[in-house]
């Protein structure tokens, strides 16, 4: 990786901060269809719970 002085600084730093920014997006987005479906399990059949029928 030979750039030059300031274009490696900025690849680095969109690195650094993409990542972490992807990590809490794939979260997030997990907890919300993990929400989702525990509403839905729960608004269609209280007593038997998610996932039966």
């Amino acid at each position: 990786m030979t750039t030059v002085g300031g274009v490696n600084v900025l690849a680095e730093l969109a690195l650094a901060l993409a990542v972490p920014a992807y990590l809490v997006a794939l979260a997030a987005v997990v907890l919300l269809a993990i929400r989702r479906s525990a509403l839905r399990g729960a608004r269609r059949c209280p007593r038997r719970g998610a996932g039966t029928r």
